[in-house]
């Protein structure tokens, strides 16, 4: 028997999770229908405050994979929904690595963008889902890590600018492209687009990105731009959804 276990570091909000990493763990479980499914978050916090507020029990992927062991399956294919190859994506590979033995095989698949090559591949991803037209400049909010993955942000960059999307960039909250330094090279004549670049729209896109105080927004403000912001994660558009299947796809095969 073969399973596929879908693993997030989740997310407080329910309403936001439902819409992306649901939306995610939906198309994925139907679009890989003779598969037993299962779904984990890694976040202890998460999943403490998910039961507390609504009663909601999640797995964490350890308890995932003994749960996949119980039931009797062999082969697991892991789909993690990181955007770099950190801290997070290592303790995962950790785990999968801990657990092998104990199954046939185990397969996982990459994040988001770990390569110069993963990032040319989701840049016309990124393309069709917010468009980049001349007219405005764009600021893409990623996590940041003091990891050396930090990296592929920058070379996320030099795709979009390679692919002549020179009005498109990367800022992050945590890491070397802090948005002090992007709004620099930033437009200010031009409406500033100001959108996640991470699978959901949660506490860093509502806070760090579009809040009141210190924010991306009134960062782009104060510095004389007219800044919009989106609030929809990565997972909400079916055309990620599709990237991440194609990817899955390529694992398994």
């Amino acid at each position: 028997m073969k399973g596929i276990l879908t693993v997030s570091f989740g997310v407080a909000d329910k309403q936001s999770g439902e819409k992306s990493i649901g939306m995610i763990e939906k198309d994925i479980h139907e679009h890989f229908g003779g598969y037993g499914f299962y779904s984990a978050y890694t976040s202890p916090t998460v999943r403490r405050k998910l039961n507390e507020k609504y009663g909601m029990s999640i797995m964490s992927a350890e308890e995932a994979l003994d749960k996949i062991y119980s039931d009797g399956i062999s082969e697991v294919y892991i789909v993690p929904t990181n955007i770099i190859n950190g801290i997070e994506y290592n303790k995962l590979t950790a785990l999968a690595e801990k657990n092998r033995t104990r199954f046939k095989s185990v397969d996982i698949g990459k994040p988001i963008i770990e390569n110069p090559d993963d990032c040319e591949a989701l840049v016309p991803v990124l393309r069709e889902i917010i468009g980049f037209d001349d007219g405005h400049e764009y600021i893409l909010m990623g996590h940041g890590t003091d990891h050396e993955a930090d990296e592929r942000y920058s070379e996320l960059n030099k795709a979009f600018a390679e692919n002549g999307m020179a009005n498109v960039r990367i800022a992050t909250v945590e890491g070397e492209l802090l948005i002090d330094n992007v709004i620099k090279n930033v437009d200010m004549k031009k409406p500033v687009v100001i959108q996640p670049l991470m699978i959901v729209a949660g506490d860093h896109a509502k806070n760090d990105m579009a809040g009141n105080e210190d924010s991306f927004y009134t960062k782009v403000t104060e510095a004389g731009g007219k800044a919009e912001c989106v609030i929809k994660g990565l997972g909400e558009y079916e055309a990620f959804r599709k990237h991440l299947i194609k990817r899955t796809e390529g694992m398994i095969k």
